[in-house]
């Protein structure tokens, strides 16, 4: 701005110096030497109003800027609510970006995302909070990490749980015992090539995953430009393929165990007294194997789904083994195993989730 308050100043003197030499040689100065001053005269007061001008926008552009820095919010500039899954900044060579990632409970987290926003070394440390509704031995499924100093490390609570990637395993699925209640999770990841990552945590006796949750505790301070939502059902390397066909095996395993246990033992336990046709049908059911399902619950839970439909009294028209009411007074969880697939003349039953033994036999009424 100096500068073109300068040149300003420079042209108006050359204005006022042709105009004093006009005057002194207006006798002498031929016609077309006055038309031609005459024209440098007009040229330089045009080039002085567009200097003017110029010097006027500048002033206007430098209010403005001040103004927008006043405006500028302090924190983030993009709003953020709370969600499922983890969430996180990313820092890039030392250095915190605007860039936050959204990870999707239990999904691939591919490597483009990351790649086309931070070049080299970065860390990313993702948070939320896991939800354990019992104690439990929860299964975590971890997996990423690469071999430039890749490495991710998962933390839940104060506990680090594991960590995966360079010069370590990278895959593994850990069993680990929670209390009931919310747990704090961590999942560091750091390198600077960053390849195919997963993480979840799974309910072993239903296979569904465990809630894991970002609140406002969770979500990063400061500015934020943009939230990348990363989650991919396409796996990569170090991922192996059939990696989650064998992981959801093992986390069905006891509840297989179950069946066996309730089948085995409902055999043993029909009434005497129980009509050939009857019986017939008991059999049948219990030795279908693929038609029968299993659900853990409170025994407390099972009780009164069954007593608001019918009054317990009522229940011992159906029952074929077992007193409902063990069910209102046991403190444990209860498999509910039910036969499925017919029109009529279902069963259903349940046994301890702690002992194994048979709690109730019994026809699920019809209608």
């Amino acid at each position: 701005m100096k500068n073109h308050m300068e040149m300003i100043v420079g042209l108006s003197f050359c204005v006022a110096l042709l105009g004093a030499s006009s005057a002194v040689g207006q006798v002498k100065t031929s016609e077309a030497k006055n038309k031609k001053i005459a024209l440098i005269r007009a040229e330089i007061n045009a080039q002085i109003k567009q200097l003017r001008e110029l010097e006027r926008r500048l002033i206007d552009a430098v209010k403005d800027n001040q103004t927008d820095r006043q405006q500028m919010p302090a924190e983030q500039s993009v709003e953020f609510k709370s969600g499922s899954g983890l969430v996180g900044r990313v820092y890039a060579k030392g250095r915190e970006t605007t860039v936050v990632f959204k990870y999707v409970h239990g999904k691939v987290f591919k490597p483009q995302p990351l790649r086309q926003r931070v070049d080299g070394d970065f860390v990313l440390e993702l948070r939320g909070k896991l939800t354990v509704p019992r104690d439990m031995k929860i299964e975590i499924w971890h997996a990423g990490g690469g071999v430039n100093h890749d490495v991710n490390t998962l933390m839940v609570g104060q506990q680090q749980i594991n960590s995966v990637g360079d010069n370590r395993v990278k895959h593994r699925i850990d069993q680990v015992l929670l209390k009931t209640g919310v747990h704090p999770v961590v999942w560091r990841l750091t390198g600077g090539t960053f390849q195919h990552n997963l993480l979840k945590f799974v309910d072993p006796e239903s296979g569904k995953l465990i809630p894991l949750e970002y609140g406002k505790d969770e979500i990063p301070r400061g500015q934020i430009k943009e939230i990348v939502v990363v989650g991919s059902e396409k796996t990569g390397w170090p991922i192996p393929h059939n990696w989650k066909i064998a992981a959801l095996s093992q986390a069905n395993k006891q509840a297989s165990i179950a069946i066996e246990k309730f089948q085995k033992q409902a055999l043993n336990s029909l009434p005497k007294d129980l009509k050939a046709e009857e019986k017939k049908v008991v059999l049948a059911r219990l030795k279908d194997r693929k038609h029968l399902s299993c659900v853990r619950k409170k025994c407390k839970d099972h009780y009164q789904q069954m007593t608001s439909v019918f009054s317990p009294a009522r229940w011992q028209n159906w029952i074929l083994a077992g007193n409902i009411e063990d069910l209102r007074t046991n403190l444990n969880d209860c498999w509910e195993i039910r036969s499925f697939g017919k029109f009529r003349s279902e069963i259903a039953g349940c046994i301890d989730a702690k002992t194994g033994k048979l709690l109730l036999l019994y026809f699920v009424p019809e209608g």
